[in-house]
């Protein structure tokens, strides 16, 4: 039996269906795949935003407590144990000195964005790598406010150990009755002992010292969250 003469033409258009066929097989998977991807790199950048403008917030607020804590703290330092005792009590820096003296304000931010987003691949679109890049910077901004913190709590508490003697009977317990009375009737001349205690002074002054140091930190974060909230509100449709 004669065998069909093999046409060329015939192969060739059917191979070439079948290569077309499987091109555009992976070519609806790429396409797929980039769309998941750039929802998935749409929710991210959504995620920091909210976070970047909540920490902002935080930031902002924390800098502000301990720049009028520690323009009390000054204050209080400025004045003699006599100077104290004989000024009428609403002249006095602030009511609650027993505390500005040793507690800072720390920063604990939201953080479970800014990690995600560090830990995502590398995206194609330039805007997105800046952003990126103004990530990783902000988080090496944090780790070393963060190393100033851990040392600030540390002569925090060395205040704290001198200062408890003075205001054991100010902390509040199941009544707040005989807390306010002693607050009320001999605050002042309670601070003017503690002003008149060198050791109290020395381990003021060094954590105050140390409380300005870890506000400066604050600041260069909080400049680094607004460039990356800049970055944010000039990408390609920005939520608002």
């Amino acid at each position: 039996m004669a065998r069909e003469p093999l046409s060329w033409r015939k192969v060739t258009i059917e191979a070439g269906a079948i290569v077309a066929s499987i091109l555009l097989a992976f070519g609806i998977d790429a396409g797929w795949d980039a769309r998941q991807e750039r929802d998935t790199e749409r929710a991210a950048i959504e995620v920091l935003r909210l976070e970047m403008r909540a920490n902002r917030q935080i930031l902002a607020e924390t800098i502000r407590y301990n720049d009028e804590a520690r323009a009390s703290v000054v204050a209080y330092l400025r004045l003699s144990p006599q100077q104290i005792t004989s000024m009428p009590r609403d002249s006095f820096p602030s009511s609650a000195m027993h505390v500005q003296l040793w507690a800072p304000f720390t920063f604990d931010p939201e953080l479970g964005g800014t990690t995600a987003f560090i830990n995502r691949g590398e995206s194609a679109s330039e805007a997105v790598r800046a952003l990126g890049r103004a990530v990783v910077n902000w988080d090496r901004t944090f780790v070393d406010a963060g190393e100033e913190s851990v040392v600030l709590w540390g002569a925090s508490r060395a205040v704290l150990e001198l200062l408890t003697p003075y205001i054991v009977d100010l902390v509040p317990q199941d009544e707040l009755g005989p807390v306010l009375n002693v607050i009320l009737q001999d605050y002042l001349p309670r601070m003017a002992r503690i002003r008149a205690d060198p050791r109290v002074i020395a381990a003021a002054l060094a954590k105050l010292n140390l409380q300005g140091i870890y506000t400066n930190e604050l600041r260069d974060l909080l400049d680094a969250t607004d460039n990356i909230l800049g970055l944010l509100d000039a990408m390609p449709n920005a939520a608002g």
